[in-house]
């Protein structure tokens, strides 16, 4: 099902169901490894920008030595899609039509904090702490393996 909605794999419930194990105690291992896979998806969306910039420049700037995993960057953005498809379906169903990720300024305002996790449906106030917590954590992650990387 498309949009968010049904009980698909892509579903809000699919969704919501993977969000509340990831916060649990027995889903924090797979929270890093997560962080490690986005730290991958940057690495290689910087591998293909640097592989277009030769191509653009007919090769006067050299290609990266390493080469981009399209198929990891495929699936990345497979999995991105459908967990933005939940939350706005989410956040359509909750009365904020309205609203787009996309119109926020600030992508950690509170205001988007909430309509992120009330997509998602997460209304409890413990849970979503911990989501907050866990976003600030998986932050410094990906900040300090980016610095690692480059």
């Amino acid at each position: 099902p498309s949009g968010g909605e049904g009980t698909g794999i892509g579903s809000e419930e699919a969704v919501k169901g993977v969000v509340e194990f990831m916060l649990s105690d027995s889903g924090r291992v797979y929270v890093d490894a997560l962080a490690e896979d986005l730290v991958d998806v940057a690495d290689n969306l910087q591998l293909t920008g640097g592989v277009v910039l030769s191509v653009l420049s007919g090769g006067i700037v050299p290609a990266p030595v390493d080469r981009p995993s399209l198929a990891r960057l495929e699936l990345m953005l497979d999995v991105g899609q459908a967990f933005g498809r939940a939350v706005q379906g989410g956040i359509a169903r909750r009365g904020l039509a309205g609203f787009s990720l996309t119109s926020v300024g600030d992508i950690g305002s509170e205001e988007a904090v909430d309509a992120v996790l009330g997509g998602l449906g997460i209304g409890d106030p413990v849970m979503r702490q911990r989501a907050v917590e866990e976003g600030v954590r998986v932050g410094q992650i990906l900040a300090g393996r980016m610095v690692d990387i480059n």
